[in-house]
């Protein structure tokens, strides 16, 4: 059977010996940590601009860029180190973007509300009239 070679080093460490690796670890383990933090953070996606006043055609085709954007967004973060963290700041991103397309539709129903009001207002009343040819509301017996 044959013996492996076996060699003992001794180990002598000295204070400035120390001192020295102390100077040099620390900025390592500081730079180290630092490109794992910025990993956990989500990349700064280009915020969406959105004109004051919107049509419908102009909401939908924001949608869709920004539905786009969230999907290329996911991508990025399934690359990163925290992804959950990437995924939740880019969902927070998505959700506040479609609050204002929403609440921009809404404002354009509400308008679309006053104008269909606004018509029967300025329209006279024509009488409805029932099966059977009289008008209803009038008083008189079917």
């Amino acid at each position: 059977m044959k013996r492996l070679l076996s060699v003992k080093v001794a180990w002598t460490t000295d204070s400035a010996d120390l001192g020295l690796r102390r100077v040099f670890t620390t900025p390592l383990v500081m730079l180290v940590l630092g490109a794992v933090s910025a990993c956990s953070f989500a990349p700064s996606w280009p915020p969406m601009s959105l004109p004051e006043s919107m049509t419908r055609a102009q909401i939908e085709h924001f949608r869709a860029r920004e539905q786009d954007r969230l999907q290329n967004a996911l991508r990025e973060c399934y690359q990163r180190f925290a992804v959950n963290d990437c995924r939740r700041e880019a969902m927070n991103l998505h959700n506040e973007v479609q609050r204002q397309l929403r609440s921009e539709e809404l404002r354009l129903n509400a308008l679309d509300r006053e104008e269909r009001q606004r018509k029967l207002q300025d329209n006279p009343a024509v009488p409805r009239t029932g099966a059977d040819g009289a008008a209803t509301g009038t008083g008189t017996p079917p």
